[in-house]
């Protein structure tokens, strides 16, 4: 039988929800969304991972509840990015095609370069030494 267990901490502002996986933490902040659903204010969830969003978003539909300006589902590094792009920074995450693509090809050219600037000594190896390697 797997361990089940949470800890949730809730002051007037906020509730902290941890636990292992499978203890029910999204099932329960989808039901406590569903209390909520006729308070005003603004309600945020977040997750640690884009996986654990989506559960949460799934979870919130089923309820009826849908993502809105009241209510609002995030990642935590999304948000910290969203709060980033509105104090005016610039910066975005690159996807792995990008850096492959545009930044690789460019840093390997201009490391070439450099080697070709230096004057450094490589001895040749034999065919002798090479049968050592």
């Amino acid at each position: 039988m797997s361990e089940v267990s949470f800890f949730v901490q809730q002051n007037k502002r906020a509730i902290l929800i941890e636990g292992v996986a499978g203890s029910g933490k999204s099932t329960l902040l989808a039901k406590q969304m569903e209390l909520l659903r006729d308070e005003s204010g603004k309600r945020l969830m977040l997750a640690f991972s884009r996986a654990g969003a989506e559960v949460l978003r799934d979870y919130t539909a089923k309820l009826g509840l849908m993502p809105d300006e009241k209510n609002k589902i995030s990642t935590i590094d999304a948000l910290a990015m969203e709060a980033l792009k509105e104090l005016g920074d610039e910066r975005t995450i690159l996807s792995s095609n990008e850096v492959v693509e545009r930044i690789l090809p460019a840093l390997v050219e201009e490391v070439c370069d450099g080697f070709y600037d230096m004057d450094f000594y490589a001895p040749q190896l034999s065919d002798q030494d090479m049968w050592l390697l």
